[in-house]
């Protein structure tokens, strides 16, 4: 199976890597654990991400890097997110430090951020206040101008990531008397410049999963820095966060599938391997049903994410909406399929050893981060419900502009633009939602986008799923109309609904325009009736959940198939790494 081409550079990775089920791969589940459980910092295996040039990736072509687009970089943090969360994380938070330089920075600000990355360095994003969290107004780290041309930095940050281990951290600081929108700026500032005897790092916090992540914070007294690490324009800071979190919030989700991936094939593997009654755990229906479901979950958040990454470069003027939707759905739904798979494995699941090294419980422990990472569940569905009146205000479309728009999205041989226009990264999505205007073009779409390769009876299927689809967004729009301003429970609700069918009609799309897709299960399109009764009715079968039989049984078989050829289980299902492959 050949993949896309922006996926080639994962499935390089995976060979470099190798298979980490072998304890003498690069970075393997025996080590990892081993790490995890002596809170070490996992610098080794940084250092050979580094040697394959991963920080490369972190850097975008224009400044003198590999990073062609955010979907190749989703799918390299997806290779290493499946090996150990740590890593992951390690190396994203050096991409959110360095994201505000990228968008706003001076010439010589991101020659110097590319130099110190593609070196092997390290950043962070020195945001959060321990008795601010994330009140961005109200953040108190001043930096204020004094008479010999510097700022002043006074104040601490905490809970940032590299704050200790950093060579550099893009800094939050307050630049005006007032809290105002235009109250706060970012500085870029090069910890060599600092002088050592005004500031001072804190302490390592101790942390439930990630336990060898540097998490801790930074503290300045009267420390001057040059008026030169201005990223930007002073008061530029509430703006160049949030959109650098836009980013940063989106690719959270490969860290989600990444632990899907890991904890469904750990699962399968033992219960094709365990027997029960003479037979493999994986002949009982439940279980086969069970597997598949999250398989599906999978599949869905895979979707939301993948095309979410490729929306950045496309319809930035939507990214409010589409990086809330995706940081809220991927977590939360993964997070709750993932609970299933814990009575199949019994108590295996709470062990610190024995099956694959523990490292189930890793990720069990490290995976419920995500959904804090760059504003909670609750933020980001309030993002959504603030903008649901214009969001579902019914609104003319230009048909040929928005099939360009849909293509451009949604076609994964469709090369998305390189890097972005961060001017056009809008805070606001002023009624636009490509995903849901696009079901206007369904019924055309229908007719020259699906393969001959589809059953009929799959199509007819398929086809009374979109017609739902279309009547709940409908009832959505007439409830948005009736709530009352003060009631946010409600608004919440029906903020959650919206993200629902947002990632309905994404999984639509997905399928559509990609009817030559290299995966025989995805063109077949049984997963996709399985995903629409689950996003459109949830789990209630009186309202049409209950699916059929050949379809779960079909679809169980792909997965099995998935596991047997050693890839990942993924929209794209790229080659892992062999157990040939990737040795120290």
């Amino acid at each position: 199976m050949r993949v896309f081409d922006q996926y080639l550079a994962a499935e390089d990775m995976e060979r470099y890597l190798g298979d980490p089920l072998c304890p003498g791969s690069r970075i393997s589940f025996q080590r990892v654990v081993e790490l995890d459980e002596a809170d070490q910092y996992p610098q080794e295996f940084l250092s050979r991400l580094h040697e394959w040039g991963y920080m490369n990736y972190l850097v975008p072509k224009p400044f003198g890097g590999q990073l062609r687009s955010l979907e190749e970089l989703f799918a390299l943090s997806r290779v290493i997110a499946r090996r150990d969360l740590t890593s992951a994380v390690a190396t994203g938070v050096c991409l959110l430090g360095a994201l505000p330089v990228w968008l706003r920075g001076t010439d010589s600000q991101r020659a110097r951020a590319a130099e110190l990355l593609m070196g092997g360095g390290k950043m962070g994003f020195a945001l959060s206040e321990k008795e601010r969290g994330h009140d961005l107004i109200a953040n108190d780290l001043s930096a204020w101008a004094n008479e010999e041309g510097h700022y002043l930095l006074n104040g601490e940050k905490w809970t940032i990531g590299n704050a200790t281990r950093s060579d550099a951290l893009t800094l939050y600081v307050k630049t005006a008397d007032t809290n105002n929108p235009r109250s706060h700026s970012i500085l870029f500032v090069d910890k060599k410049d600092l002088n050592p005897s005004t500031f001072e790092n804190t302490p390592k916090i101790k942390t439930l999963g990630l336990r060898g992540h540097d998490l801790s914070g930074i503290r300045f007294q009267d420390s001057p820095v040059s008026q030169d690490t201005m990223v930007g324009q002073p008061g530029d800071g509430l703006l160049l966060a949030t959109q650098t979190t836009l980013i940063t919030r989106s690719l959270c989700s490969s860290f989600m599938l990444a632990s899907a991936d890991t904890l469904l094939r750990s699962t399968l593997q033992f219960a094709k391997e365990r027997h029960l009654y003479g037979k493999p755990v994986t002949d009982m229906q439940y279980v086969r049903a069970t597997l598949t479901e999250v398989f599906v979950d999978t599949l869905i958040a895979d979707c939301l994410a993948t095309v979410t990454m490729r929306g950045l470069h496309v319809i930035t003027d939507q990214a409010s909406i589409w990086a809330a939707a995706v940081k809220y759905f991927v977590p939360t739904s993964i997070e709750r399929s993932l609970l299933t798979l814990n009575g199949i494995l019994g108590a295996r699941f709470f062990l610190r050893e024995e099956h694959q090294f523990g490292i189930y419980q890793k990720f069990y422990r490290d995976a419920p981060i995500v959904s804090v990472f760059e504003g909670g569940s609750y933020s980001n569905l309030q993002a959504i419900a603030l903008q649901l009146r214009q969001l579902l205000k019914p609104k003319a479309t230009e048909p040929q502009a928005l099939r360009a728009e849909l293509e451009a999205i949604f076609d994964l041989q469709h090369p998305v633009p390189e890097w972005l226009d961060a001017s056009q990264l809008d805070l606001h999505s002023h009624g636009r939602n490509t995903a849901l205007d696009g079901l206007d073009l369904i019924d055309e779409l229908m007719r020259d986008r699906i393969s001959d390769r589809v059953a009929e009876a799959t199509r007819d299927e398929i086809a009374a799923l979109i017609e739902e689809l279309k009547s709940q967004v409908e009832s959505l729009r007439t409830l948005t109309r009736k709530l009352h301003p003060d009631k946010s429970s409600d608004q919440m609700e029906v903020a959650r609904r919206y993200v629902h069918l947002h990632t309905a009609a994404i999984a639509v799309h997905t399928w559509l325009f990609n009817p030559e897709h290299p995966a025989d299960f995805f063109r077949t399109g049984e997963w996709l009736v399985l995903a629409l009764r689950r996003l459109l009715y949830g789990e209630n079968p009186s309202m049409g959940f209950a699916p059929r039989a050949d379809y779960v049984e079909n679809v169980f078989q792909a997965l099995e198939t998935l596991f047997e050829e050693n890839r990942l289980f993924a929209l794209v299902p790229i080659s892992l790494g062999a157990q040939n492959e990737g040795a120290i």
